[in-house]
C-alpha cells in the first residue's frame, strides 16, 4: 500500500471516506471510517493532521475486513479484533455476522463468541432477517440456515443471490430468475440475467 487519498481525480469524497491505492492509478478499495486517527493506529500509518466527525451512532457496530490483519469491530468508540484470519466474505443480519473463512468453513459471530456452522467452503453467502442462504457450489447447491439446522432449497448452483426483507432472489443462469418467499419458489423470468441488485 503506497498511498491513501481522500478524493478521486480532484473530486472530494465524504468526510471519513478513505481510498486505498497501491499505485497512483490503481484503487484497491475504499472504506468509510468515523475517524482517520483510529485507522492509523491499526495499520501503523502516521497520524493525520485532522479528524472528521463520526458518521455513525456510537451504539452501532461496524465490521471491517483488513485483509491479513483480520476482522475488526468498531463499536462507535473503539476498535477490537474479532479474528486474525482473513475472511473471503462477510454478511450481517441484525447483530449477527456470518463469515466465510474459505477452507475453514462458515462461522457465526453472535456478539460474544464464534461458532462454526459448516466446515464446507461456500461460494457465496447472503443473509435475510435471521436466515443465511449459502451457495455451496455445483456439488451441493443452495442451502438455508435457519439458526438451528441446514435445509437444501435447490440442487442447482446459483450464479447470483440477493435478498430484500424476507425474500431471496436467485439467478439460476439459463434457468432464469426465481424468488424464494420462505416456503416456495416462483419463477420470475426464464431469461438469464447478467446482474441483479435490489433497493431496500
Amino acid at each position: 500500500m503506497t498511498s491513501i487519498k481522500t478524493g478521486i481525480m480532484g473530486y472530494p469524497q465524504k468526510p471519513g471516506h478513505i481510498l486505498f491505492y497501491n499505485s497512483p492509478k490503481t484503487l484497491l478499495f475504499s472504506v468509510v471510517f468515523p475517524t482517520f486517527r483510529l485507522l492509523s493506529h491499526l495499520i501503523n500509518l502516521p497520524p493525520p493532521i485532522y479528524r472528521h466527525p463520526s458518521y455513525y451512532p456510537k451504539s452501532s457496530w461496524h465490521f471491517v475486513d483488513f485483509g491479513a490483519l483480520g476482522i475488526y469491530k468498531w463499536n462507535g468508540t473503539a476498535w477490537s479484533q474479532l479474528s486474525s484470519t482473513n475472511p473471503e466474505n462477510m454478511v450481517t443480519s441484525g447483530s449477527t455476522i456470518y463469515v466465510d473463512f474459505g477452507a475453514l468453513g462458515i462461522y457465526k459471530w453472535n456478539g460474544a463468541a464464534w461458532s462454526q456452522l459448516s466446515s464446507t467452503n461456500p461460494e457465496n453467502i447472503v443473509a435475510s432477517n435471521s436466515t443465511l442462504y449459502v451457495d455451496f457450489g455445483a456439488s451441493y447447491g443452495l442451502y438455508k440456515w435457519d439458526g438451528a439446522s441446514w435445509t437444501q432449497l435447490s440442487s442447482t448452483k446459483p450464479e447470483n443471490m440477493v435478498t430484500t426483507g424476507s425474500t431471496l432472489y436467485v439467478d439460476f443462469g439459463t434457468f432464469g430468475i426465481y424468488k424464494w418467499n420462505g416456503s416456495s419458489w416462483t419463477q420470475l423470468t426464464g431469461s438469464n440475467p447478467v446482474l441483479m441488485v435490489v433497493l431496500n
